[in-house]
């Protein structure tokens, strides 16, 4: 493995030394073991103006990973790929730590991840219902456990077999009930883009699933398991939460595509940044004065006082 390492890594430097402008991308995460990590990947354009990347590095952040940690790796990265005079920007999130270290080595421009940038303007309209995002997330906990997707499995399957018993013979009933395709819920991460907005759409989805399970485990015959309905019946959106929900996801769906957009590896995305946000104001000024619950209301106005706030608009 290390001999077709050092193969690799010599014929990209190779590769490297062809190349007259490169650019970086630096993404600080931590994993499930609440280990810290630094990415940094390359960009670059071919003649034939075509995007390649490659990741260089991986590594674990020493500890208190300050600016002075991250800018002392990315020194050592740059002179090791003999790239340090050839890089024209850094794409980075909005850490105070990975700003300061990129000021510091005063190697190419530092570019804001706009994606980034667009997350926290999300971040202040959802922290407007905080408290009904911390209810779904029981809700999807209680219904993650093993047996409880399992049950919701059984209850999906119980809907699909009313839904078309009329339509079909019992036979082809099984068979077509033993093929469907039966849906969990999806768990909200505050450092996964988006995963709100799944998450929301899911449980929405699976509401009449939900409600049959419910109802199941409330009429059972042990008094545990109807406790178990107890606990899900109080973990249940009321009629009003439902609502917000539904709203919530029809806010935040603009919000999805701009993220995806942005996002995208096989075209140049720079060029999409300020239209995608004028566009993101315009919607969130013109295109939601039909919502009706004040806490949806709430998430608009935050989410469009900050983007306002974040991005330089021209005056009208």
């Amino acid at each position: 493995i290390y001999t077709t390492y050092e193969t690799g890594k010599d014929t990209l430097k190779s590769q490297f030394t062809q190349i007259q402008y490169i650019s970086l991308t630096l993404d600080a995460w931590s994993s499930p073991a609440h280990l810290p990590y630094l990415g940094v990947t390359a960009h670059w354009l071919t003649p034939k103006f075509e995007p390649q990347e490659v990741l260089l590095s991986m590594e674990e952040l020493p500890y208190p990973h300050t600016a002075f940690e991250i800018q002392n790796h990315l020194f050592d990265l740059l002179y090791e790929w003999e790239i340090d005079t050839k890089i024209i920007a850094i794409v980075t999130d909005n850490g105070s730590n990975v700003k300061k270290a990129c000021n510091n080595i005063s190697t190419g421009k530092r570019i804001p991840c706009a994606a980034h940038t667009l997350q926290l303007s999300i971040g202040k309209g959802l922290d407007k219902i905080k408290i009904l995002i911390g209810k779904c997330k029981h809700l999807i906990s209680f219904l993650s456990a093993d047996k409880k997707k399992q049950q919701l499995k059984e209850s999906q399957i119980y809907l699909y077999q009313q839904q078309v018993t009329q339509e079909t013979d019992d036979d082809s009933l099984e068979k077509k009930a033993d093929n469907l395709i039966c849906l969990d819920v999806i768990k909200a991460n505050n450092t996964r883009w988006n995963s709100t907005l799944y998450a929301f759409q899911r449980i929405v989805l699976l509401k009449p699933a939900i409600q049959i399970l419910k109802a199941s485990l409330l009429s059972d015959s042990s008094s545990y398991i109807r406790k178990e309905g107890e606990k899900l019946e109080e973990l249940c959106p009321t009629i009003h939460e439902w609502k917000v929900i539904r709203e919530l996801i029809e806010l935040l769906n603009p919000f999805e595509e701009a993220t995806c957009l942005l996002s995208g590896v096989k075209y140049p995305t720079i060029g999409f940044t300020y239209p995608i946000m004028y566009n993101i104001r315009e919607k969130l000024e013109t295109e939601f004065d039909l919502l009706e619950t004040n806490e949806a209301i709430e998430c608009q106005d935050a989410m469009l006082e900050d983007v306002i706030t974040r991005w330089e608009f021209p005056q009208e």
